[in-house]
């Protein structure tokens, strides 16, 4: 597993925003493709053969990704076609067969139509990867990064983002699915945003469901 690291600049702060490549199965999978990633990011890749946009909010790269490497195949959620209609998705995550169940599993959080995050499961690293389920945001740069995160709760510790909860529009749906994600055998936690949990991952989801009473 491999990380490429690049920050995205917002209104009164700088967001970290991590792409991850996982070679499975003789492919090289590169999840959430950061807007921000260089030539020299793509170099250093090799010949990536699956781009994945892992929910809704994490399209913005993938036009540019597909430029660096025009024959991989693109993945996206249900309601990609709508929200990036000058992309083509060749598959849709979810609906259509995902290749590398066998040692990538993946789970889609139902009960967020207007997100659709799926997260995934790297049983070779025991690793559960999320984009915006989880933040873990230590070292915020920018001058509102302080109110911004403490108004979100994900001010310098890890937690879910009370702007991401506005979104379960059906709360028992999302819980039977955060309960599937529970019978993954996981110890690290990957997110898009901030720091990686390296141990005790189960402790530090709970908690931040607790949190927000979830």
């Amino acid at each position: 597993m491999m990380f490429f690291e690049t920050q995205l600049k917002m209104p009164f702060m700088v967001l970290p925003v991590r792409s991850i490549l996982l070679e499975v199965m003789s492919k090289k999978i590169l999840i959430s493709p950061g807007s921000q990633l260089t030539a020299e990011n793509y170099q250093k890749m090799g010949e990536v053969t699956d781009l994945v946009a892992p929910n809704l909010f994490h399209c913005g790269g993938i036009a540019k990704a597909k430029r660096f490497f025009p024959n991989a195949r693109v993945w996206g959620i249900k309601g990609v076609k709508e929200v990036k209609p000058d992309i083509f998705w060749d598959k849709i995550l979810g609906e259509d067969p995902w290749e590398f169940n066998e040692q990538l599993p993946i789970l889609l959080i139902e009960g967020m139509p207007k997100v659709n995050e799926v997260v995934f499961y790297d049983k070779s690293s025991r690793s559960l990867i999320v984009t915006d389920l989880c933040f873990n945001i230590k070292n915020p740069k920018g001058i509102g990064s302080w109110l911004i995160l403490k108004i979100f709760g994900t001010y310098n510790k890890f937690a879910i983002s009370r702007f991401y909860v506005k979104f379960i529009s059906d709360r028992l749906a999302f819980n039977q699915s955060i309960k599937k994600i529970f019978l993954w055998n996981f110890e690290k936690i990957i997110v898009s945003h901030g720091d990686n949990v390296l141990e005790n991952g189960p402790e530090f989801l709970n908690k931040a469901l607790l949190e927000r009473k979830l």
